[in-house]
């Protein structure tokens, strides 16, 4: 076999290599208008019953909501979004903790891999200068942020993946 189909092989398999232990693994969200220990207890029952949730912590008095996946790390954020809004209380900010892989698309845009059907649009900014595409990292970034102005956004559009922390590089 030559050099270059060697190479190729070479290049062609690292890509589809599956991701060791990638998986989201935290999510943090800031909400709004959860006024009352009830409010609490309806957000916390309603994201636990979410698919691939293993725990939810409410804090009231900072409006602040931690979400653990459960050791698979198959979790949806933008389905977590969704059912927060269902619960009755708006979502100012969300944030995740996630080992995955950085990749690029065909037209140039990097995303961040998690899973291999499951990846977030990133953001283009200093901190992913720093992290050479196909490279195993643990990131610590913004998903979402409610746009100004408005009570309920489109919860349709994707989520895209500001990188805030880069913790861990392998």
């Amino acid at each position: 076999m030559g050099a270059r189909k060697l190479g190729l092989l070479f290049l062609f398999s690292s890509v589809l290599v599956p991701l060791s232990k990638a998986q989201v693994q935290r999510i943090e969200m800031h909400v709004e208008g959860m006024t009352c220990n009830y409010c609490a207890f309806g957000v916390k029952k309603h994201l636990g019953r979410q698919s691939g949730v293993q725990n939810v912590e409410v804090a009231l008095l900072d409006g602040k909501v931690d979400i653990t996946a459960k050791g698979d790390g198959h979790i949806a954020p933008a389905q977590l979004l969704k059912a927060t809004y269902d619960s009755g209380v708006t979502v100012a900010q969300m944030d995740m903790t996630a080992r995955g892989r950085v990749v690029k698309d065909r037209a140039g845009n990097f995303a961040f891999q998690v899973e291999p059907d499951q990846s977030f649009a990133i953001a283009p900014n200093d901190l992913l200068k720093r992290i050479e595409p196909l490279a195993i990292v643990t990131i610590y970034g913004e998903l979402y942020r409610k746009p100004a102005g408005e009570e309920i956004p489109d919860l349709s559009a994707p989520l895209k993946l500001v990188i805030l922390n880069v913790q861990k590089k392998e």
